[in-house]
This record gives C-alpha cells, structure tokens and sequence, in this order.
C-alpha cells in the first residue's frame, strides 16, 4: 500500500491524504475529463493522461487502477452534484397551495438544463458510453434519473387528491422520459431552433398529458 493514501470504496482508487497527492490527484482528474471529453473513452490512454497532467505514468496508477477507474471517478463527481443541485432546487421550491403545473415544469427543466450543462461535453460521452456499458448506464439511470423523476412525483402528489402511487410513479417516468429527449439535445447540441420556444412547448405537453390524466382519474 502506497503511504499517505488510503482505499476508496466507491471505485478502489487510491485516495491521498497529503496535500501534495491530493493536488496530482486532481490534476490527474481534471486532465482525464479534458481528454475524455475532447476525444472519447476509447481513445485516451493512461499514457496521455498522464501526459496531459504532467505526471508520470506510475503516479496515474498510484491513484487510479485504469483509466476506466478514472472514467468513474469523473462521473460520480459530476453525478453527486448534478444530485444535488436537483434537491436543493427541490427543497426551494415554494410548494403553494395551487401549483400552477405549466410554470413548474418549465422551471424543472430549465434547472435540469442548468445542472447538466457545465458537464455537457463529458456527459454526452458518458451517454453513448451507457448504450453497452451496464455500469454507466446504472450510474446514470440510479442517480440523475431517479432524482429528477422525486421532483415529478412531489409534484404530483400535490396535484392528486388521491393519489396513486403506482400511477404516479408511471406518470413521473413519463414526464421524466419525455423531457430527457429534448434536455439531451439542447445541452449536447446546438438546434437551429429557440431553446426557450422549445422549452416552453415542451412545457404545455407535458401540462397537457397532466391534466388529461388527472381530469379522467
């Protein structure tokens, strides 16, 4: 075991402890997420991370089983605070008496937006990458997903005045769902069409589809 380091258990990297580590570490991560998100997962090595970070290959291993182990890494980071700017937007939100749905929809969305953008480039690699890997795909299903799906559930559980879990739990997959498509292609894209036109569309859509489901209930 290297001194001055200590077992993560979240991906089996090494973490350091002194701030020297720490800060190769971080150059490590930041280099990796630089080219990963320039050039994709399957054409960087360690070697050109290392590189990249001005470090040598046995410091890159010293903190980072391979480069997928790096990948990880940089993805929880980017998923733990993508999570958490959803419950804090979450927590904020003034839960009036009568929610007007449209306006909450769209303010759902834009926050999504927000949240993801500053990661778009890596993201976007890591969403081809879920296509065939289980790993990622679980990552990105069990974290961002189920948060942003608690904030449609929240919603309308407020709306219902006899609510229906499963339904509600199906409905806030579907909202979920239906946003994603569009949340995607504007981060990771740039359209020939207005982001705020498309977000309000979207808006009175997915508003359509509440109300239809609730009146009919």
């Amino acid at each position: 075991m290297i001194k001055g380091k200590i077992h993560s258990r979240k991906t089996g990297e090494r973490q350091p402890i002194q701030s020297r580590g720490i800060r190769t570490r971080e150059k490590i991560i930041h280099s990796g997420e630089k080219l990963f998100s320039r050039e994709g997962f399957h054409a960087v090595l360690a070697d050109n991370i290392a590189k990249e970070a001005g470090v040598s290959v046995g410091s890159f291993y010293a903190y980072f089983k391979d480069k997928y182990d790096l990948f990880l890494t940089i993805l929880d980071r980017h998923l733990d605070r993508i999570t958490a700017v959803v419950f804090e937007w979450s927590q904020n939100v003034a839960w009036q008496e009568n929610i007007d749905t449209e306006a909450f929809i769209r303010d759902a969305v834009q926050m999504s937006i927000r949240a993801h953008r500053d990661a778009a480039p890596f993201l976007k690699q890591a969403t081809q990458m879920a296509i065939s890997n289980e790993v990622v795909r679980s990552r990105l299903t069990e974290k961002t997903d189920e948060a942003v799906m608690k904030v449609f559930e929240k919603m309308l559980l407020r709306l219902d005045n006899h609510p229906n879990q499963d339904r509600i739990r199906v409905m806030s997959y579907v909202l979920y769902h239906a946003s994603e498509g569009v949340i995607h292609d504007i981060i990771f894209n740039e359209g020939n069409v207005s982001e705020k036109e498309v977000i309000d569309e979207l808006s009175k859509l997915l508003t359509a589809y509440i109300n239809g489901i609730m009146h009919n209930s």
